[in-house]
C-alpha cells in the first residue's frame, strides 16, 4: 500500500491535463466560430451597402439627361466610426477609383417588360450597365462587396 500512496496524485494531474486540452480547443473552435460570424455579418451590410448603391444609381439613371456622364460615390460615417461607402467601378482596377456608367453593350436587351413602344415613337429603351462596389469599414475590418446589374431607362432619342 505504501508504494501507491502517490498515484491518485498522478491520475489526478493527467486528468487535469486532459481537461485543460479539451478546454483550450473548446476554447480556440469557438473563437474561430465568433470570427466566422462577424466576418459573414460584416460582408452581408456590405452586400446591401451595394444594393443601396444600385438603387441610387437606378434613380439617377431614370432622372439623367445623360446618364453615361453618371458617377455613383457615396460615403456615410456612422456615430461609432463605421464608413460606409458605395461607387460606380470595379474592385480589378485601381480600388477606390470611381468610373462612369456605361451603355450596355452586350447582346440585344430583351423588350422591357409590360411595355410596348413601337418603332415610330422615338422613345429608344436603353440598359445601362452598373457595377457598384461596397467597402464597408468598422473598427479597422474591412469588407467588400461588388455587383453587377443592368438597369432600364427610356430615352427620347438617344
Amino acid at each position: 500500500m505504501k508504494k501507491e500512496k502517490g498515484s491518485m496524485l498522478i491520475i489526478a494531474l493527467i486528468t487535469i491535463l486532459i481537461l485543460s486540452f479539451i478546454v483550450a480547443s473548446a476554447i480556440r473552435t469557438t473563437t474561430d466560430e465568433l470570427y466566422t460570424t462577424y466576418n459573414f455579418h460584416l460582408h452581408k451590410i456590405s452586400y446591401y451597402n451595394a444594393v443601396a448603391g444600385v438603387e441610387d444609381a437606378a434613380t439617377q439613371i431614370r432622372n439623367s439627361n445623360d446618364p453615361g456622364s453618371l458617377t455613383i460615390d457615396q460615403t456615410t460615417i456612422g456615430s461609432d466610426g463605421t464608413t460606409r461607402r458605395y461607387y460606380s467601378g470595379y474592385l480589378t482596377d485601381n480600388p477606390g477609383t470611381v468610373k462612369n456608367i456605361t451603355l450596355f453593350q452586350g447582346f440585344p436587351p430583351p423588350p422591357m417588360p409590360g411595355v410596348s413602344l413601337g418603332t415610330s415613337t422615338g422613345i429608344t429603351p436603353l440598359v445601362w450597365s452598373v457595377n457598384i462596389v461596397s467597402e464597408l469599414t468598422i473598427h479597422k475590418r474591412k469588407a467588400y462587396s461588388e455587383i453587377s446589374t443592368g438597369i432600364y431607362s427610356i430615352m427620347v432619342g438617344y
